[in-house]
């Protein structure tokens, strides 16, 4: 099996029962050979597997093309475990409605608010992190989301910030929107990712109920009904405000010029990237922009695969970037158990054999 040699520092990826072939101890690598405009910019690596791949799989029951066309993509590849697609039906081998084997993973989605502006305190805080001076630096460091109450009006005065000043509380309040909206749309699953009034956008963990079922599992996260909310170059201009407002520093009429001029010149056209962090995986998936003419396709259903492990996924941390906002009409979590296979061999050829085994 071919492979990028990106795959080398990423074992994991390396599919089961695969190994990298070496000689004289070093993993062969070819070179990547550049071709402008078609290069990935990694070379090749081989993978090489000792186990025998079946030849011939056997199954006692069929399944309609009218019954397979109306499973999921994951009750798809499960039914094959139990039947064979066929067209047309075929004498003497009964033709069955698979059983579902895929359950929904109950889960919350929480957004990690701890960097989002919207106290005073948190105003202070930010303006301490971009201190030159090393003391404020290791206040902030120390304290993260508060400060004692008796040195609250210290930091205020030394960081010149007013708690009540108006452009503060209108940042604050957008924030405090941004909390609450997002709150209520994902009490029950992920249905909105967001970002803040300075424009930085949000994070979100996905804490699984029961976590110890699904040790031993293959976790894939299916997501339909993805719709997009695009930067405006007025969105651009506010979180340049908003980032003036909460850092204390002034924004000249030359910056406000540049970010427009940056704004028009590479406008918002709704491509994105979502990827998913576990404790044992990582991967994601990328719209790309309206302006890619053929490569363009508007994604509205992804099937992305968590990998399987055996050890306990308490949760998992979801990040997006590009676009102001994603929607989502549904978002599942859904376990798939591994199918146990037996093998056996003809007495009277080495033909390789696989039944399924429940």
């Amino acid at each position: 099996m071919f492979a990028k040699t990106d795959i080398v520092k990423n074992p994991k990826a390396v599919p089961y029962g695969y190994h990298f072939v070496r000689k004289n101890g070093r993993i062969v690598d070819f070179p990547e050979q550049p071709v402008s405009g078609l290069s990935n910019h990694s070379g090749t690596v081989l993978l090489e597997s000792n186990l025998a791949l079946p030849l011939v799989y056997m199954q006692n029951n069929t399944i309609s093309s009218a019954t397979y066309n109306q499973l999921t993509s994951i009750q798809r590849e499960q039914s094959l475990v139990q039947g064979t697609q066929v067209d047309q039906p075929v004498t003497g081998i009964q033709s069955i409605k698979p059983r579902a084997t895929v359950k929904q993973v109950g889960y919350a989605a929480n957004v990690f608010d701890q960097h989002i502006v919207e106290t005073p305190v948190k105003a202070v805080l930010s303006r301490l992190r971009l201190s030159p001076n090393s003391r404020y630096r290791q206040t902030a460091a120390k304290y993260k989301t508060t400060l004692p109450r008796n040195k609250v009006a210290i930091w205020e005065k030394a960081t010149g910030l007013n708690p009540n000043g108006q452009p503060l509380q209108n940042v604050l309040n957008k924030n405090k929107q941004v909390i609450a909206r997002n709150e209520n749309l994902n009490r029950n699953g992920l249905h909105v990712m967001d970002n803040d009034a300075q424009g930085r956008h949000l994070s979100y963990q996905l804490k699984l109920k029961n976590p110890e079922k699904y040790r031993n599992t293959e976790l894939y996260l299916v997501i339909d009904g993805i719709s997009e909310t695009r930067h405006t170059m007025m969105d651009r201009l506010n979180s340049l405000r908003a980032d003036s407002i909460i850092d204390g520093t002034p924004v000249s009429k030359l910056q406000k010029i540049d970010r427009l001029r940056t704004a028009s010149q590479h406008p918002d056209l709704g491509g994105f990237t979502v990827s998913i962090q576990s404790p044992t995986n990582f991967t994601f998936f990328r719209q790309l922009p309206m302006n890619n003419l053929s490569d363009y396709e508007d994604r509205q259903h992804v099937v992305l695969n968590l990998g399987y492990s055996d050890q306990l996924r308490k949760s998992m941390t979801i990040h997006f970037n590009g676009v102001k906002q994603l929607r989502f009409k549904k978002v599942r979590i859904m376990p798939c158990r591994l199918i146990k296979l037996t093998t056996s061999k003809f007495t009277d050829s080495n033909e390789l054999v696989c039944k399924t085994k429940r």
